[in-house]
């Protein structure tokens, strides 16, 4: 099984000088009073980067206000029509800000924060030297040393992030409630197609080519790219095929393509609602696929999630790892009826 470290970006853990970013503890701030906080902050680092470089961040400032630029659980951490009280029963602690911005702009917001640290109430510490894609910095304000990690993603033409920046990137408020992570959410679409293995002849090697029965999986799947075909016909009255460089990959980021693909169904607008949550995917393999397909769905996920190559989501902490993953693979175990694998499980923590 093969491992996406794309998918992981764990927050609250980076530290700068010796500064170590710290969680958001919903019983030690008040969280209405502390958004209304960033986001004026925020709007200030917003103005004062169009006064450095003669365009903004965010196009609106409504982009902030209504939360729509946020991604993850933030986008519920900024969300207060989700009561203090609601908010806090489902999330104890907040490990970091999520926010989009342009692609376009990175290398000018790297360059921005070189000079420029007051943004109302919040200073700018530093960031990580190690993120990939994204600016992880570290903020102090109201006595706390926050991450807020700037994420570089396509936007449209409005100015918002693209309908696949904010969904590859979501974490559904549902799911939250069901304890669980929204990155489970990426795992299970990357498992689907496994539903669909098949033994194909598969064509190895250009000067020499070998022809070899394969059990394959038709598609793979990434956060950042999309949806792509693995595999290519390349002898039709044989039935042969090759695999297709992961460069040579035309990736679609149409939601209904990738839901059609995955489920062989056109989707209703229920089906794409549930869809956007780990909760409505694995309701949606109850739904469609049938015992075989759901047996294979869930043997992959399990691989995916404690396999060989299975990503450990935070190192030295295998508690805090099974926390995630146990959430996720139990929901999966209540709704499909099919029992996880206990033993795969055993030696993955013991080895962990």
């Amino acid at each position: 099984m093969q491992t996406f470290i794309e998918f992981i970006t764990e927050g609250g853990n980076i530290r700068v000088d010796g500064v170590a970013a710290e969680p958001i503890v919903m019983s030690k701030v008040d969280r209405t009073k502390l958004v209304k906080e960033l986001i004026a902050n925020l709007i200030k680092l917003n103005k004062k980067f169009e006064e450095v470089n003669g365009i903004k961040i965010w196009d609106k400032e409504s982009f902030l206000t209504s939360g729509k630029v946020f991604s993850g659980s933030s986008q519920h951490f900024i969300n207060l029509d989700i009561s203090d009280a609601d908010y806090s029963k489902h999330k104890k602690e907040t490990g970091d800000i999520d926010v989009q911005v342009s692609e376009d702009i990175e290398s000018m917001l790297h360059d921005f924060f070189k000079t420029n640290k007051k943004f109302g109430s919040m200073t700018y510490l530093g960031q990580s030297a190690s993120a990939i894609g994204q600016i992880s910095s570290l903020f102090n304000f109201q006595g706390m040393n926050i991450q807020i990690d700037f994420e570089f993603v396509e936007v449209g033409k409005d100015g918002m992030s693209t309908p696949w920046s904010s969904f590859s990137r979501s974490s559904a408020w549902n799911d939250i409630e069901a304890g669980i992570k929204g990155v489970m959410h990426k795992f299970a679409i990357a498992c689907l197609d496994h539903a669909f293995t098949d033994t194909i002849k598969l064509q190895k090697g250009k000067r020499n080519p070998k022809i070899t029965p394969t059990d394959v999986h038709f598609f793979a799947f990434s956060v950042k790219n999309g949806l792509r075909p693995k595999y290519r016909l390349i002898d039709p009255k044989n039935k042969v095929w090759e695999a297709i460089p992961a460069k040579e990959g035309k990736y679609t980021t149409e939601i209904q393509e990738i839901f059609k693909t995955l489920f062989k169904k056109v989707p209703s607008k229920n089906d794409i609602n549930s869809f956007d949550s780990f909760v409505g995917i694995i309701d949606l393999v109850k739904k469609y696929f049938n015992s075989n397909q759901q047996k294979k769905f869930v043997k992959a996920f399990s691989e995916f999630l404690f396999g060989k190559s299975a990503q450990k989501l935070y190192r030295g902490r295998p508690e805090k790892d099974a926390e995630v993953k146990m959430a996720a693979i139990n929901h999966v175990e209540k709704i499909l009826k099919i029992k996880k694998d206990d033993d795969l499980i055993d030696k993955y923590y013991k080895n962990y």
